[in-house]
């Protein structure tokens, strides 16, 4: 059955000689995966730019009930990321929450409230011109609570992690409070020192709800986002 949704790409990994299994969080379905026939032939005409993560599609689909893997029928962007692309440390931050939502996203059922945060998210990086280093910290606590353990205040956060880190000083406690209330466009002012410290708090407060392995895009966020 041809169904249109729009889709956030999380992953790809090459199938056969020339082709893809696409991973893609979609509005209308959740979690899919789709076969792209073709895109690493040289005749595709770099249609595999697609379908580099974090992309944000606009497809038609072939979608059956039950199958683990459909296919797509039409793609076309549906959101370019062009500075996301460009600049080095917007870059850097969406590889990081790439690397986020491929280990937290795990439900196939639909959440079209989840995929609206995602997609307005990602644009409104794509958009922002300048005090985004603070960005992928709002978010995640922005998705958290999408993910179902929302902190109202650092307190909730303090407590969570009380038995795998150090407990929260003044200064962490009053970052995380306005980090809470924050949204995108006025974000609150953090050291790069603090920074760091609040990333690793907050990554500490999912894995106390999410079976969360070791984060690999963390050195390379810290060491961009500290130049």
């Amino acid at each position: 059955m041809l169904s249109k949704t729009e889709g956030l790409v999380l992953r790809y990994v090459k199938y056969g000689e020339s082709s893809i299994i696409v991973t893609i969080y979609t509005d209308k379905f959740g979690l899919s995966a789709f076969v792209v026939n073709g895109v690493r032939s040289i005749k595709s005409k770099g249609k595999i730019a697609f379908y580099q993560p974090m992309n944000l599609l606009d497809l038609v689909v072939y979608h059956k009930e039950g199958r683990d893997i459909n296919r797509i029928s039409e793609v076309k962007s549906l959101a370019p990321l062009n500075s996301i692309r460009d600049d080095i440390r917007k870059s850097s931050i969406a590889i990081f929450l790439n690397e986020i939502l491929n280990k937290c996203l795990k439900e196939e059922t639909r959440n079209e409230i989840l995929f609206h945060f995602l997609k307005e998210s990602i644009i409104e990086l794509e958009q922002q011109e300048k005090d985004f280093q603070n960005f992928h910290l709002i978010f995640l606590l922005k998705l958290s609570r999408y993910l179902g353990f929302e902190p109202m205040n650092a307190e909730d956060i303090a407590t969570d992690i009380s038995g795998v880190s150090a407990p929260l000083d003044q200064e962490h406690r009053l970052i995380l409070n306005q980090l809470l209330k924050s949204d995108y466009r006025s974000p609150p002012q953090v050291s790069k020192a603090l920074r760091t410290d609040i990333l690793e708090i907050i990554i500490q407060f999912y894995r106390s709800h999410l079976e969360l392995p070791e984060m690999k895009s963390t050195v390379v966020l810290h060491a961009v986002l500290s130049q």
